[in-house]
């Protein structure tokens, strides 16, 4: 059984390899730059697959160069697609986190929560210009085509990520309130304060306040996930719970 996924995953790889190269070698003369070669647009589904398949695989390293080859293609063609961006920054910043380059997977989770905030609005006028009227547009071009919910639910993400790298990195205060924003996220958004994942991020909060020293209210944090994990799991001997430790 493992010998045919792993021949599976071989022959799919090669079929995306032989894509990727026929397409890095072909264009043509009539081409734009960004069409021709290493800007070809079809190379954004191409290494996505590519970089899926060495997710799945468990081979980040492989993955990762793929991942941000994505993600530079997607900025040529298509930089206004928040919510792609968005999730190519996710993929990226997992792959350096599963290689524990966390201070990497850091700044990776953080221009993706970046990328996916809604268009700034001005509705100012430009100083020492009396003629500009206020007139309430964006200060990017194209539009942003990303859902409310789908941006919570990616925010939600995002903060638990950060919470788990800036504690690999030492940083427990700002840890705690990426945990803290991620919980008040997942609470809109799930509306069911009983929810497994609610219970994860009580369970790392109060593994973050015990790295602070902050026992009594970590421990109250540990009770609320062990409550929750009661009511989901059926796990009354609390081995969710982590103990000291901090995993993804």
């Amino acid at each position: 059984m493992i010998h045919a996924q792993n021949s599976r995953f071989a022959e799919a790889l090669q079929t995306w390899s032989r894509a990727e190269r026929h397409t890095r070698e072909g264009g043509s003369l009539t081409s734009t730059d960004n069409e021709n070669g290493n800007n070809h647009p079809n190379l954004i589904t191409i290494l996505e697959n590519m970089a899926n398949l060495h997710t799945q695989a468990g081979n980040d390293e492989e993955a990762l160069p793929c991942y941000n080859e994505v993600l530079r293609l997607v900025n040529i063609h298509d930089p206004h697609n928040a919510g792609t961006i968005g999730r190519l920054y996710l993929s990226i910043g997992d792959c350096q986190y599963g290689l524990a380059l966390h201070a990497m997977a850091k700044h990776a989770y953080e221009d993706g929560l970046d990328a996916i905030q809604p268009p700034r609005i001005d509705f100012g006028i430009a100083p020492g210009d009396e003629s500009t009227q206020a007139s309430g547009h964006t200060n990017s071009a194209g539009d942003d085509t990303l859902e409310q919910t789908d941006r919570e639910s990616m925010q939600a993400i995002f903060h638990h990520s950060l919470g788990l790298t800036c504690g690999h990195l030492g940083m427990h205060d700002e840890a705690l309130q990426h945990y803290q924003k991620s919980l008040l996220l997942k609470l809109k958004i799930l509306n069911d304060d009983t929810h497994e994942e609610i219970g994860d991020t009580y369970n790392h909060m109060g593994v973050t306040c015990s790295s602070l020293g902050k026992h009594h209210q970590g421990m109250e944090y540990c009770r609320e996930a062990l409550r929750i994990y009661e009511l989901t799991l059926g796990d009354s001997n609390g081995s969710k719970i982590h103990d000291g430790m901090i995993s993804k």
